[in-house]
């Protein structure tokens, strides 16, 4: 498959591709991502979708409206398209699997973007040096 960094994939390529699929391992979408790092499929008429849940909907079955329900990555990996990979879950249930693991951003926490400032309190290291980067000069 090429790689679209700049475009989205067609939502029949993405089927076309999926059906060939018989593994367990991730299929990692690299086309246009939304700014949480998630691929974004187009449906046609301008309309796009997170890939993962077109793959849902396609593969496994509806997302039911009310309850607002989740598609999470069992392999935690937000590029991953598998539908072996994809479970369906509650907004609280989602929540809670992925507390304490992204800043409010939506960088990860990793022992390496971590640190803790002069008063103790633990900070995001990418959002630190994100917020340099718009400081004004002095």
């Amino acid at each position: 498959m090429t790689k679209h960094n700049t475009k989205c994939i067609q939502a029949f390529e993405l089927e076309s591709l999926l059906s060939k699929l018989d593994s367990d391992f991730c299929f990692c979408l690299t086309t246009k991502r939304n700014p949480k790092g998630y691929p974004i499929v187009l449906l046609g008429s301008g309309k796009s979708a997170l890939a993962q849940t077109f793959v849902y909907k396609h593969f496994i079955g509806r997302i039911p409206i009310f309850g607002h329900n989740e598609v999470h990555h069992s392999c935690k990996t937000k590029k991953c398209v598998n539908p072996k990979h994809l479970k369906l879950l509650s907004r609280k249930e989602h929540a809670a699997i992925h507390a304490g693991r992204f800043c409010r951003h939506g960088h990860e926490r990793t022992p390496e973007n971590i640190y803790f400032d002069s008063h103790g309190w633990q900070s995001c290291r990418q959002c630190r040096i994100d917020n340099e980067a718009r400081r004004p000069q002095r």
